[in-house]
């Protein structure tokens, strides 16, 4: 069989778990009945099930009872590219649904008979699963729900299950995909913090793009330029610009990969200024030139951006994003990209 979408899914879903720090902080609610030392181990021991699992999906998708649409057939963007984006979640959105509908108790979860989620599909298959992976289900019958009570516990380790109730109790669902250390920097029962360059700068994994983030956040916001979150399906983001008006800078985890959008729309005045940058600021505006969407065919496009370089037609499309975007971004190449979007933001849509 060819690749299938489902198994670069589950590797692009592991990526996006924030990696371990070596020492993090945690709140003392949460050490009421566990100490420092066992809240920490039993966390790690949820943290590496989680990218067991994703891993196990991405090797084993019919298994989970997930689509196995394959790459060569459907194209990016696709509703079957996006299907299969999705389901990687469903052994995770079924914890969820029985951790915020249990009852935990000395070391048992107990739950009420409550239908899941509709996207949480064949469902069979995920009991059997989580089974494999050390969970204890008492209660089902050929791993269906028996119209009793579920009973869920993790034999191995009672302390899995606590850390999982405190996870689930302080986050949304996505906030446990995840699976972040910062769930516990607030006391228990506190809103789910609000986001941050921190949700940005986690969902990488080198140190030098870490520092890229919050370098960029910091030059931009000491301008005066406000922010917002700017992401969803592609990965978490930061859109920055100018009160009211269309945001000029974005940072973004495209399937973990570090990328960076300027709304340059005149690139006539960026010119004389690209003169004097480095080859790693030239390059943004030659290597790469794309068709564009459907408008350009039929002369509707409004959103993208033409012009010459050394004798070369270019044309980026921009109606989904701004037009120029970086896949390599430089630190010390910061100001450049602030200078090139002032210079060439000026024409708008």
């Amino acid at each position: 069989m060819n690749e299938l979408w489902t198994t670069y899914w589950a590797q692009v879903r592991r990526n996006e778990m924030v990696d371990l720090p070596k020492t993090y902080a945690i709140h003392s609610d949460y050490l009421k009945e566990l100490s420092q030392d066992e809240f920490v181990s039993a966390f790690e021991e949820v943290w590496h099930l989680f990218a067991a699992l994703y891993e196990d999906i991405g090797k084993a998708p019919a298994e989970y009872g997930m689509p196995l649409h394959e790459k060569e057939k459907y194209r990016e963007y696709s509703q079957q590219w996006r299907d299969c984006g999705q389901c990687i979640y469903r052994p995770f959105a079924l914890l969820f649904h029985l951790f915020t509908h249990g009852v935990l108790e000395n070391g048992v979860l107990t739950v009420k008979p409550v239908n899941p989620p509709a996207a949480v599909k064949n469902i069979q298959k995920l009991f059997k699963k989580l089974e494999d992976f050390g969970f204890c289900f008492m209660g089902l019958k050929n791993y269906k729900r028996s119209g009793q009570d579920l009973e869920l516990s993790f034999p191995d380790n009672g302390n899995v299950m606590i850390v999982l109730k405190h996870m689930i109790d302080q986050c949304d669902i996505h906030g446990l995909y995840t699976c972040s250390h910062r769930l516990f920097i607030d006391g228990a029962g506190q809103p789910p913090r609000p986001f941050s360059v921190d949700d940005v700068a986690d969902a990488f994994h080198t140190e030098t793009e870490k520092q890229f983030v919050y370098r960029f956040h910091q030059t931009l916001t000491e301008m005066g330029y406000e922010w917002s979150a700017a992401g969803g399906w592609e990965g978490p983001g930061i859109a920055y610009g100018e009160p009211k008006k269309v945001y000029l800078y974005r940072t973004s985890s495209w399937t973990g990969r570090l990328l960076v959008y300027l709304r340059i729309r005149d690139v006539g005045k960026c010119l004389e200024y690209l003169k004097s940058c480095p080859d790693s600021v030239q390059r943004i505006f030659t290597e790469k030139n794309d068709p564009g969407c459907g408008k350009r065919l039929n002369n509707t496009c409004k959103a993208g951006v033409e012009y010459e370089m050394g004798g070369t037609h270019y044309w980026r499309c921009g109606c989904c994003a701004p037009a120029f975007c970086l896949d390599d971004p430089k630190i010390e190449d910061i100001p450049h990209y602030v200078r090139l979007t002032e210079l060439g933001s000026k024409k708008r849509f």
